[in-house]
């Protein structure tokens, strides 16, 4: 007979609901739920379980063809992440069905079932009936479904799991008490609904007069959360089954989860869409990777920007690149502390590399003729000197070759003349690399007008303010 149940009267949605609002539930074994965390029984990475408060448990996902995709591992390991969601104080509410068992003789263990993942081995006696008796008014849009009962449950004497045993410690030292309380029972007192805890007290070694013995006190040391069992109603869909739990839980009706047979029917025109939409996905794969390279090519040309602004090393190593664009070569000191050589038409040149927030003074040109020195000393021939100086190099390139802010002021100028030191500013020398990135030909006049200059470089090419700003 149909058992109808109903919220108390006066209650409302809201007041019956068994999930409050700061707590989070997850659906562990089937998916599809609107607003509610749900993973798959074989997902490839499980989310930290013990994250949440409450987990729906459908069981009845883990068909015999499921168990054989979800391995041992697994199962172990959900069993402890729920271990130590019961000793938060977390819930477990379990869709149940009858037990299954899948064999792996190459294996150990050597079979499997899908109540492995469970802190407490559960008890199905497959006896059925008819008879239902209504303790406890809890999952009442769950249980108003409920007709008959295929099982009933019970708490097996050899209940405890692995899992839970070292995480509290072994029965000989820790006394546990695995109590089931019904809400729905059959006419003769087994339990067809109902939950369970863990109750742990640890040993306590006590003295007597002369003796001392171990003994558990009355008092628990902990109490667990629950594990809620709930009957299998084979009429229902797993999926509708969950639905209905979780409506009992948020106290309002959820939307209609499609059942597990829905996915083998067939619409018109949804395979030709499913064909678009992968060749639009592969567009996207293709166009994504285009972008991709288009936006590290641009990061490269901006790169060149650091000629304006940078300083030590990174307008260093921005000079070099440019310096090997042109089609000179360069290469690591080697007569003195000058940055680097460059190699052109067979000739060296030492190239020192300045970027300061005012004017290149006399100390870096002189600095750069002791090399030039060092080096005419070590291989007895001349070679001639160029000065990179990125000056006012804080300030926009408009700003700077001022009467206020000279780049090279006339003492370095007639200074280099003199050593037949070049002087290149590193904002001309910017204008002039940009017009050689449009014209490639170009190149050699740069370097003929760097290594053939004493004193200020003029680059002598069409000059333009292209690549200037964007």
């Amino acid at each position: 007979m149909a058992q109808t149940i109903n919220i108390h009267p006066g209650e409302t949605a809201e007041d019956a609901a068994l999930l409050a609002p700061n707590e989070k539930c997850l659906v562990l074994g089937s998916s599809g739920y609107s607003g509610i965390d749900a993973v798959e029984w074989d997902v490839e990475v499980l989310p930290n379980l013990v994250d949440y408060d409450v987990i729906i448990v459908d069981v009845r996902a883990l068909d015999e063809k499921k168990l054989s995709f979800v391995s041992n591992k697994r199962l172990e390991a959900i069993r402890h992440q729920l271990t130590r969601l019961l000793d938060s104080n977390g819930r477990i509410i379990v869709v149940t069905d009858f037990i299954k068992r899948h064999a792996r003789p190459k294996q150990y263990p050597g079979s499997a079932d899908n109540y492995d993942w469970c802190p407490v081995n559960i008890g199905i006696s497959n006896e059925s009936g008819e008879s239902l008796e209504i303790k406890e008014t809890r999952f009442p849009r769950y249980i108003q479904h409920l007709q008959n009962w295929p099982y009933y449950f019970f708490v097996p004497t050899s209940c405890l799991s692995q899992q839970l045993t070292e995480f509290y410690g072994a029965t000989s030292e820790v006394k546990y008490g695995v109590p089931l309380s019904s809400f729905v029972e059959n006419r003769y007192e087994k339990t067809i609904a109902g939950a369970i805890h863990i109750e742990v007290t640890f040993k306590q070694r006590k003295s007597s007069g002369y003796n001392s013995y171990d003994d558990y006190p009355d008092t628990r040391d902990h109490v667990t959360g629950e594990i809620v069992l709930l009957p299998l109603i084979e009429k229902l869909d797993h999926k509708e089954a969950v639905r209905l739990v979780l409506e009992d839980l948020i106290g309002s009706p959820m939307g209609y989860a499609p059942p597990s047979w829905v996915d083998s029917i067939v619409v018109p025109h949804i395979a030709e869409i499913e064909i678009e939409i992968k060749e639009k996905e592969y567009r996207i794969d293709v166009i994504s990777g285009e972008i991709g390279k288009l936006a590290n090519r641009r990061e490269s040309l901006n790169n060149y920007r650091k000629l304006l602004y940078s300083s030590g090393f990174d307008l260093e190593e921005i000079v070099k690149i440019c310096l090997e664009e042109l089609g000179a070569k360069v290469t690591p000191a080697k007569y003195g502390q000058e940055e680097y050589i460059l190699e052109y038409d067979e000739v060296e040149y030492l190239i020192e590399v300045k970027g300061v927030s005012k004017s290149i003074s006399l100390g870096h040109i002189r600095q750069l003729n002791d090399y030039i020195l060092k080096y005419e000393e070590d291989m007895g021939k001349a070679c001639k000197g160029i000065l990179f100086g990125n000056s006012w190099r804080i300030f926009p390139p408009e700003e700077r070759n001022t009467s206020e802010k000279p780049e090279f002021p006339d003492n370095v100028i007639s200074r280099a003349e003199q050593w037949n030191i070049a002087l290149i500013s590193s904002a001309k020398f910017f204008e002039a690399f940009c017009l050689f990135m449009n014209d490639k030909s170009k190149g050699a006049q740069i370097l003929q007008d760097m290594i053939k200059a004493s004193g200020i470089v003029e680059f002598d090419i069409n000059q333009s303010s292209e690549g200037w700003a964007e």
